[in-house]
């Protein structure tokens, strides 16, 4: 939104790596002390839900500006300011309003001066670390499969498609977050084989595979 020097791009996303590292496991964390032991998976599908809302309206709005607006994309990725600062204000706000309300669990706070990495290692925890690092290394971004689709959907079917996409991925977090207080973890399985499916049509150029 504010360069194409691709050097301050790369220094850009950096920091947004950065920040989401602080960010994720904070708020995970948060949710899952304020949530009960029974309703986790609720608690994690609801925030899923809103999440991936706002991904599904946010390039609804983007078409409306790029077509009837005449924006570029830079503009519009530049308007996405707005609800960034939005963010951080309520982010801001909302600590000052519960700040006094919110506890860490005693047996949690105590943890914390004993943890180090070497425990972690040494936990059950280790092997689901493995396993979320692997996951990683098959993971393909959505923008990998929006240049694919590029070559073989329209730009307006693209964006239709995309926050299909979207919401469906908000609707499939608030009832898998359900299921999983019934089923428990072994319902992360269907997440990985989704994985392997989108890697399989990614890089196909045709509009069966992208619509997958």
């Amino acid at each position: 939104g504010i360069t194409k020097q691709l050097h301050i791009v790369g220094v850009l996303l950096s920091a947004d790596r950065l920040g989401k590292a602080l960010r994720s496991p904070s708020r995970d964390a948060l949710l899952s002390f304020v949530a009960s032991r029974y309703r986790m998976g609720r608690a994690f599908g609801i925030h899923r839900f809103l999440d991936q809302l706002g991904a599904a309206i946010a390039p609804i709005i983007a078409a409306i500006l790029y077509i009837y607006a005449k924006l570029e994309y830079g503009k519009i990725i530049f308007l996405s300011i707005i609800p960034g600062a939005t963010a951080v204000i309520l982010v801001i706000l909302l600590y000052f309003m519960y700040k006094n309300k919110i506890r860490l669990p005693t047996s949690v706070a105590t943890m914390t001066e004993k943890a180090s990495f070497k425990i972690i290692l040494k936990s059950p925890i280790s092997g689901f670390l493995i396993v979320l690092a692997l996951y990683g290394l098959g993971y393909f971004h959505v923008l990998l499969v929006i240049f694919t689709a590029e070559k073989v959907v329209q730009t307006g079917i693209l964006i239709a498609l995309y926050s299909i996409a979207q919401l469906s991925h908000a609707f499939t977090g608030l009832y898998s977050g359900r299921l999983y207080d019934r089923a428990g973890p072994k319902l992360l399985l269907l997440g990985s084989l989704s994985m392997i499916l989108v890697a399989l049509t990614a890089v196909r150029e045709a509009i069966t595979a992208v619509v997958l």
